[in-house]
């Protein structure tokens, strides 16, 4: 019985309210599912954001191609997707130019991503009514329903996004999970909080460790090259392994400076993942106003040797050979520098490149004095092939001789990289040899191997000498 003028509602009712809202939240989660996804510019970096129900709060990070990382941020069940579209490298020139702080910098990234997640969450809440309207008209074709539809689903994705920023953690990027090429390199995500503080402090200090170095050759004459034997000298600066470290270069580009040398040999692995961002920091070798002669390396992409053909003075070397003062340097690419993975190649991809090159140098009409790979399994099977084989890739100096060859490895030049910032203690090292005519070739008379262990506590000379006509 009911009461005057009161009424109560219908179980039916109250099955029909809740079908409505759950047909209108099916069509706001298929619109966001559908179209939740825009891109935006910050800084230098066009990103797309993405927003899906999932079983769990996770904030995903793609980097294309190094790796997908991502965190449980936050409690409500819905994941977040940012996904780094690409990179303008004048923007970034731009930055760089204008040599902004760091401090500025990240204030004017967390700005731009706040403006960007306002107008990105008021794009959800619209697709939120909109798809509440339409799943809701599919049914019901009234306009009354389809309004309740909207205010439902808009109300609860509103409190889902809510839920999401009041309980978001971004301290939870501390400890991530890896997917990709990043998987064996986690250091990469703290770079930015801990190296960049570091890198001018670490140039001024290898301009300094260079000087001293070229202090040390000029006072002790047992370091000259060799007695009275100057004419036709040409001397050359044989680096590899610098792995992005910017500190490196200016410890190069000094070095060649202070010692005159006539060509740098550059035997791979300039870059780490070779992506466009790692390219810009190869834009400092234009200042080099020496012969650059690079022969890619494992971690150099088809994008780093197309950076690096651009640039003034940098030669690439893939079964091709330069002349320098009369000293020819013939180079080969390392296998997967063509794929962009920088797994080193297999023993049997190593050997059948080996016979490859050997193959070329049968068909050289002009013996090449230096022969330039990177792989040190491949630079062992080509002794015997050339009067020297310079190499890289194990980060480990190494000179000697082996089949009437000389087998030279600088070591890692940039002391294994941005690496070197977070606590590995590979050494800086460079090797600079001098050539001189005989018999109407070019010779290999002494290499003077320069390694830095510690920027505080100096650095380590070593030098070999080559009887003349022993290197065939």
């Amino acid at each position: 019985m009911e009461a005057a003028g009161v009424k109560t509602a219908s179980p039916r009712a109250g099955i029909k309210g809740l079908t409505l809202y759950l047909i209108a939240l099916a069509g706001a989660l298929l619109f966001i599912s559908l179209f939740a996804h825009q891109q935006f510019q910050v800084e230098a970096l066009k990103l797309r954001l993405d927003l899906a129900p999932a079983p769990a709060g996770y904030t995903v990070v793609e980097i294309p191609p190094l790796a997908t990382v991502r965190a449980r941020t936050h409690a409500v069940p819905v994941q977040l997707s940012v996904r780094l579209e690409s990179i303008d490298p004048h923007s970034v020139q731009k930055m760089l130019e204008k040599n902004r702080s760091r401090s500025s910098l990240v204030n004017s990234i967390g700005k731009g991503l706040r403006e960007a997640a306002v107008l990105f969450t008021l794009k959800v809440l619209f697709l939120s009514a909109a798809g509440g309207a339409f799943g809701v008209f599919l049914w019901w074709r009234k306009p009354r329903p389809c309004l309740l539809g909207a205010l439902g689903a808009t109300l609860t994705v509103g409190m889902l996004m809510a839920g999401t920023y009041l309980t978001y953690d971004p301290g939870k990027f501390k400890n991530p999970e890896f997917d990709g090429v990043l998987k064996a390199a986690p250091w990469a995500l703290s770079l930015a909080g801990q190296a960049l503080d570091k890198i001018d402090t670490l140039s001024d200090k290898m301009e300094t460790v260079a000087d001293n170095v070229h202090q040390l050759f000029s006072q002790i004459n047992r370091l000259q090259p060799f007695e009275g034997e100057r004419q036709g000298l040409v001397k050359v600066l044989h680096v590899s392994d610098i792995h992005n470290n910017p500190a490196a270069l200016v410890y190069i580009q000094r070095i060649a400076h202070l010692f005159g040398v006539d060509l740098i040999v550059d035997t791979g692995d300039i870059t780490d993942y070779g992506t466009p961002l790692e390219g810009l920091l190869l834009e400092r070798l234009a200042e080099i106003k020496v012969p650059y002669v690079f022969v890619p390396g494992n971690h150099d992409s088809p994008e780093t040797v197309k950076k690096m053909k651009s640039i003034p003075g940098v030669s690439v070397l893939d079964g091709t050979a330069v002349t320098v003062k009369g000293l020819r340097v013939m180079g080969f690419a390392d296998p997967s520098s063509a794929t962009g993975d920088p797994e080193p190649p297999s023993m049997y991809t190593i050997s059948r490149f080996a016979g490859e090159i050997e193959r070329s140098l049968l068909e050289e009409p002009h013996r090449p004095d230096i022969l330039a790979v990177h792989n040190h399994r491949a630079a062992r099977q080509m002794a015997g092939k050339a009067p020297v084989v310079l190499y890289g890739h194990d980060h480990r100096l190494s000179v000697d001789e082996a089949s009437g060859s000389v087998l030279i490895n600088p070591g890692s030049s940039g002391a294994a990289g941005l690496r070197r910032l977070q606590g590995d203690r590979t050494p800086y090292s460079v090797v600079i040899q001098y050539y001189a005519p005989e018999g109407g070739k070019m010779r290999l008379r002494a290499a003077d191997s320069i390694t830095v262990k510690n920027l505080d506590n100096g650095f380590h000379v070593e030098r070999h000498v080559f009887n003349a006509g022993g290197a065939n």
